[in-house]
């Protein structure tokens, strides 16, 4: 029964990936049915992990779920340490919390003993790209996918950062709205971001509207309503227990609406989590509007140090040699 439970919760949480988000609190309960019958089912607990997270990040901003997302995945971890579909889904957890250095380094040593299981690299596409660390990120969902076809990684995340925005469209999911819709506009297509920005309107949680709101409004020539829906977007989150990746688009957006202050304020707090956003504070066209500040300079300066730092832990645990990329 516990793993009759655990395959319909599996089911119920793939289908929220994929834009049904009201089906994760259904999974979130058969989770729960399955460690109540069997606590030593190691997997069920990493499942729980990674759907207490998506609560804590997605559904409701708070420090009670994250709690709880640790607390199962340590109970994970703690029945069976090599368990890679645990150690793929706490490196959300862990990037959120601005630990992607441990991430990284927590994945690349185990990768070396498991390259052939794809949950390590897609956990890699994560953490190599929270670290700077844009190629071994690509290089990562690359070998993801030849193990794995089906595997979903992040890696259009990192395509953002590489403004390579048709990659994007390309390996975007049903919640990556924050993305696509400032990729469609960059290609040019900014009626079709508007359209696809309404219908996120529609279907997304509450609390991620305003990310896709604040964006329909700039294209739409609002710069009231934009910066409206940027307050409400940051409004909603509790700012020392969340992300800090999730301000790259909104610093992105306050760039362009010449809300120069904001978009430096955000985009400390980014830097002081941890967040090695090296490579698009030198060369993201979207940052353009920053880049003659000496506040800028600053940042761009802190962040250059913390690239170093990951650039070394990564050659340091031989991720090229595993990855097949040499950062620079």
């Amino acid at each position: 029964m516990a793993y009759e439970y655990y395959l319909r919760a599996n089911q119920l949480a793939a289908a929220a990936a994929v834009g049904d988000v009201s089906n994760m609190s259904l999974a979130r309960d058969l989770y729960l049915r399955c460690v109540d019958i069997d606590p030593q089912y190691a997997p069920a607990w990493a499942c729980l992990g990674r759907v207490h997270r998506f609560f804590g990040k997605v559904v409701e901003f708070n420090a009670h779920n994250l709690a709880l997302a640790e607390e199962a995945f340590r109970k994970a971890f703690a029945l069976n340490p090599d368990l890679a579909l645990a150690h793929n889904f706490y490196t959300s957890l862990q990037t959120d919390l601005g630990q992607s250095l441990d991430a990284m380094e927590r994945l690349l040593k185990r990768a070396h003993a498991h390259r052939n299981d794809p949950n390590l690299m897609a956990g890699l596409v994560q953490a190599c790209r929270y670290c700077g660390l844009l190629q071994a990120s690509v290089a990562a969902h690359n070998h993801a996918r030849r193990l794995d076809p089906s595997v979903r990684t992040s890696v259009a995340y990192t395509y953002l950062h590489l403004a390579r925005f048709q990659m994007v469209l390309d390996h975007c999911g049903a919640l990556d709205g924050e993305v696509t819709i400032p990729s469609l506009a960059a290609l040019g297509r900014e009626q079709e971001a508007i359209e696809q920005a309404r219908e996120l309107e529609k279907t997304y949680p509450k609390l991620l509207s305003p990310w896709s709101a604040m964006w329909r409004a700039y294209l739409e020539g609002d710069r009231g309503k934009s910066l409206e829906a940027v307050d409400q977007a940051l409004g909603s989150i509790p700012i020392h227990t969340t992300d800090p990746e999730c301000f790259f688009s909104a610093v992105c957006l306050l760039a362009r609406l010449n809300e120069t202050e904001r978009a430096l304020e955000l985009l400390s707090f980014a830097v002081d989590q941890g967040y090695r956003c090296h490579y698009a504070l030198s060369w993201h066209p979207w940052l353009d509007p920053l880049r003659s500040h000496p506040r800028f300079r600053e940042l761009s300066n802190r962040a250059d140090v913390l690239g170093l730092e990951a650039r070394t832990v990564f050659l340091d645990n031989e991720g090229d040699r595993l990855l097949g990329v040499m950062e620079q």
